[in-house]
Parts: structure tokens; sequence; C-alpha cells
């Protein structure tokens, strides 16, 4: 297991090609250049999925959304019917904020290559029966480990209790919340 001292991103959005994971990763973007303007380290980050062709298209989406360069931001290659790329991909990262869904189908995998390698997970999921799973698993994992898993965050919880929750089991200080909100439309207009 990587110490996290070791890792070489601080955080991989995981399903960056996909509708969330868009918007997560325009979100993590802005985020990343506001830090370095304030004066703080810079987020070490990258984008993961199955296709190259498709992750470089969804960074330069980014780019052209924000305005942002976002010319730091790795790419990996990693695929939730692959453990090998997996493990590779979580060996990386002190965070995977995994958008990947159906969460039911492609979210155990994840979340087992993140607790072999000391890497917090972090997922939108909603979705109760994997709610359930990352539960007992995170019940069973050994103590001793670095990682903390977080399912359906943002949308089971409130602002409050997440900041709580982070500022509580995460190591080392909290020093930002990436807030990310959706809406939908519907006849009647957004909601």
């Amino acid at each position: 297991m990587e110490t996290l001292d070791k890792k070489i991103f601080d955080l991989v959005v995981y399903g960056a090609t996909g509708y969330t994971g868009q918007y997560v990763v325009e979100e993590v973007g802005r985020v990343a250049a506001a830090e370095v303007t304030a004066g703080h380290e810079p987020l070490t980050w990258a984008i993961a999925g199955r296709n190259r062709d498709k992750l470089s298209k969804a960074l330069q989406v980014a780019r052209d959304i924000t305005g942002l360069p976002l010319t730091d931001v790795g790419i990996i290659i990693a695929n939730s019917d692959d453990d090998d790329s997996l493990q590779k991909m979580a060996s990386q990262a002190k965070i995977i904020i995994n958008v990947v869904g159906p969460y039911q189908k492609y979210g155990p995998q994840v979340v087992k290559a993140c607790i072999e390698n000391g890497t917090s997970h972090v997922d939108i999921s909603g979705e109760p029966q994997f709610s359930k799973f990352v539960r007992l698993i995170h019940n069973r994992k050994p103590k001793l480990t670095v990682n903390h898993l977080r399912d359906a965050t943002g949308l089971n919880y409130s602002e409050e209790e997440e900041i709580g929750h982070t500022s509580n089991k995460l190591i080392g200080s909290l020093n930002f919340v990436l807030e990310c909100y959706y809406t939908t439309k519907t006849e009647g207009g957004p909601t």
C-alpha cells in the first residue's frame, strides 16, 4: 500500500467523460485554480476513465467552459471491468471521486481498490444497496488504514454533515470544501 506522501495525485475524478463527470472536472479545475490564486499549494489531480481520446475531449470541453488552461491535469486509463487498472489508479491517488454508475454494478471494485491502496473514496451514488455495501465494507476494513469511504455525497447529507464528516475523519486539515450542485429540467423548469 502506498503511503499518502508517495501518491502522485491529491485526487482523481473517475468517470470524467460522463455527464456528471464533466461537471465535476470543470468544478475541480475551478477550485484548483482558486487555490493557486489564493497562494496555496497547487492541487495535483487527474481524470480517469476507459478511453484516452474521450478523456482528452472532456478536458478540452472543461478548458473551453472554464477558460482555464488545465495543462497540469493527468490522464489515467481505468476500467471497472479491469481490476489491475483500478489498482493502478487507486495507487496513484489520495482521493478518488467516483462518478461511474450505476454504482451497484461498477462501484464495489473501485471501493475495493481504494481500500487496498489506502485511498479515500467519495461518490454521489444515492443507491441504497451500494450505500449499504460501502458501510459494511468500511466497518470491516483494518483500523490502521488511512482511507475513508464516503457514499452519496451531496445527496443524502446536508452541507453541514459533509463538512463535519470531512473535518473529523480525514487526516490533516480541511483547507477547502468542494461544493457541487446539480439541477434537473422538467416541463415546469429547473428543480
